[in-house]
């Protein structure tokens, strides 16, 4: 019996199509182009569900915007659901932002992210990985 964790801290990230389960890992090799990516919790959601049984899971889906929290937003240029080129990445849950250039969503070349009051936590620069 095959359960997730719909956290995506957790590593399960799911999406619904056709009031079935679409699974990040099964389509971020089609995910190239310019991408603008809302990760959000759905709060009426139960923490796991059986994936065997996602019609049950899908009844219980209530998507009024009182049950949905914004978690990151991303942008800007993907390669195989992968940050690759400009992108920015806005986190709703402390309120920090990233922006410049990446390669295999590692920062590559300029490149800074700045805490929510505008001071930096990597201050502007040219970087080669994780700073």
């Amino acid at each position: 019996m095959k359960k997730g964790k719909l956290n995506p801290d957790e590593g399960l990230k799911t999406a619904m199509i056709d009031n079935k389960p679409v699974l990040w890992d099964d389509i971020k090799a089609g995910i190239t182009g310019y991408v603008r990516i809302i990760r959000y919790t759905n709060h009426s959601m139960p923490a796991e569900i059986d994936l065997n049984k996602a019609e049950i899971a899908t009844k219980m889906i209530n998507l009024k915007s009182e049950n949905l929290e914004i978690e990151s937003v991303q942008e800007g240029s993907f390669k195989e659901g992968l940050k690759d080129g400009y992108c920015r990445v806005m986190q709703a849950t402390d309120g920090s932002c990233e922006v410049g250039f990446f390669q295999k969503d590692v920062p590559m070349g300029k490149y800074c992210m700045y805490k929510q009051d505008g001071t930096y936590l990597l201050p502007e620069g040219l970087y080669e990985g994780n700073g």
